[in-house]
């Protein structure tokens, strides 16, 4: 409607956008995250163990109070890559391992 009336006048955002909230928004938390990211050098192609990140994390504050070991372990798994979390020996169906070699 403005656009109508004063078609060289653009119209005033009464709002930040959406991409300018979330690139000013963060938490200690969040900020500890990309803290470790950067610390481990952290890349699709190079992903820390779970039990160092998590033990990086317990060994740091967040608003002056040291990082809980379930918080730090749940970081530790939301920085890495889904596939990068999926750790431990393969599994094997039973029926694989109770075959008859004879």
């Amino acid at each position: 409607m403005v656009k109508a009336i004063w078609p060289d006048q653009a119209p005033v955002l009464l709002r930040p956008a959406p991409d300018d909230i979330m690139s000013q928004y963060t938490t200690p938390n969040l900020e500890l995250m990309q803290e470790a990211i950067a610390h481990f050098a952290i890349t699709p192609q190079r992903q820390e163990k779970k039990e160092s990140l998590a033990a990086w994390f317990r060994a740091q504050k967040a608003e002056g109070k040291f990082v809980s070991s379930n918080l730090a372990n749940s970081m530790a798994t939301l920085i890495q890559l889904p596939t990068a979390q999926r750790g431990g020996a393969k599994r094997s169906s039973f029926r694989h391992l109770t075959q008859d070699t004879r």
